[in-house]
């Protein structure tokens, strides 16, 4: 066969990268080819069952349940980002505070910021579970260290 788009009735799905309309298959003596004239995205296999088999397959969506446990986890995350980040920031005022003001500030606010994030890990365990809890305590212990 010449190395001209075939033209027999093969469905294929849309592009999976662009979502054109328009792939085509091409037999490229020792393969076939399908490829989208859109994006370029091409894929080849030995034969055209293969190859087409390949292209029109696309990843099952996740089930509605997980997304939302997924969605829920990243929410809980970024609540504990957002405490760390303003923790840092408070941590960074303190550090400028007379140094007799400073050594009590820091502890009360690194307890504080503890005793937030434990409250995120209460109200969903998932959410946490992504956090080393010996780094969180080691750095901890090395600012309560500081404010000595």
């Amino acid at each position: 066969m010449s190395n001209e788009t075939k033209t027999v009735p093969v469905e294929l799905k849309t592009c999976p990268f662009c979502g054109s309309n328009n792939p085509h298959l091409r037999d490229r003596r020792h393969c076939w080819v399908i490829y989208c004239p859109e994006c370029y995205a091409e894929l080849d296999e030995d034969t055209e069952q293969k190859v087409v088999a390949k292209w029109n397959t696309r990843a099952a969506p996740a089930p509605d349940d997980e997304l939302a446990r997924l969605e829920s986890v990243n929410n809980r995350l970024c609540v504990v980002s957002q405490q760390l980040y303003d923790a840092n920031n408070t941590i960074k005022a303190i550090r400028e505070l007379p140094d007799k003001w400073r050594k009590y500030s820091l502890q009360a606010q690194m307890l504080n910021s503890v005793i937030q994030i434990l409250n995120v890990a209460i109200d969903n365990p998932e959410a946490t579970s992504y956090i080393d809890s010996a780094d969180c305590a080691d750095e901890l212990e090395e600012a309560l260290g500081e404010a000595k």
